[in-house]
């Protein structure tokens, strides 16, 4: 293998388009905006953290209440 000093044992780098990175193959330039959705679609997401609220405490209370009983 030819070694022209320039990388020392590194390894090369991969020509790519201006503005690309080279290990993924595209950039972020900044925030994505926020998703507008249907008054349906929010009240829904609502819903769910709602429910994921609720069970997750429905299962710390079964864990402490578990702990009590042994």
């Amino acid at each position: 293998m030819h070694d022209d000093g320039e990388n020392d044992g590194a390894e090369r780098s991969v020509p790519c388009a201006p503005g690309r990175s080279p290990e993924t193959g595209y950039t972020v330039s900044g925030l994505v905006p926020r998703a507008r959705l249907s008054r349906g679609a929010r009240a829904g997401l609502w819903g769910l953290r709602i429910f994921v609220l609720i069970l997750a405490g429905m299962v710390i209370f079964s864990f402490i209440a578990n702990l009590a009983n042994s």
